[in-house]
């Protein structure tokens, strides 16, 4: 038994294709993009947040400045 194993030519990974196996019926590719897609959203979210402050800060400030009376 074990000389069977011992003969046994290893293998090796020879490329990684994203979703090409034409029996999925391409559920791989719609997985990736989704994963994909969920990465940049959850990315630029506090981003877009930290605009949408910096924006209210200011106007807040603005609008503070304008209440106060004048002399």
């Amino acid at each position: 038994m074990k000389t069977m194993l011992s003969r046994r030519p290893k293998g090796r990974v020879l490329a990684v294709k994203w979703g090409l196996n034409p029996n999925s019926s391409s559920l791989g590719v719609d997985v990736t993009f989704l994963l994909l897609g969920a990465a940049a959203l959850s990315m630029c979210t506090p981003v877009v947040s930290a605009l949408v402050r910096f924006r209210l800060a200011r106007q807040s400030e603005v609008s503070s400045s304008d209440d106060k009376p004048t002399r």
